[in-house]
């Protein structure tokens, strides 16, 4: 007979366990690649791609710590720590025309490099 316990740290003994043991998957999700996504904790968003030698690029447009307004700072980082910037206090009313602005620079910075944009 196999009895399954856990260990219930609060009282310092083991109890029998309510449902059988598994594995939890501890991988962080993935981030998608080509497409916006945000993070709300920071109000930042980001967008990732590859360049035309494999290198991954994060652009992140995050509000201007320096600015009172509605104002924006556009920056680009890669996977091995070098840093663009893009942009700083560009004004944050449109959010769509400020995410279509990084994408045109990009492109422009890395002229070999298709850059899709996912919908």
């Amino acid at each position: 007979m196999v009895i399954n316990l856990v260990l219930d740290k609060e009282q310092g003994y083991f109890k029998k366990a309510e449902s059988l043991y598994r594995e939890v998957d501890t991988q962080a999700a993935e981030t998608p690649m080509y497409e916006w996504y945000r993070d709300a904790k920071y109000d930042d968003w980001y967008f990732e791609f590859l360049d035309s030698e494999g290198m991954g690029w994060k652009i992140t447009i995050s509000p201007s710590v320096e600015s009172e307004n509605n104002e924006y700072d556009i920056d680009a980082d890669n996977w091995a720590g070098d840093h663009i910037n893009i942009a700083m206090e560009e004004p944050g009313e449109d959010m769509v025309k400020l995410k279509a602005f990084a994408i045109r620079e990009a492109r422009r910075r890395f002229p070999a490099v298709e850059i899709p944009e996912k919908g």
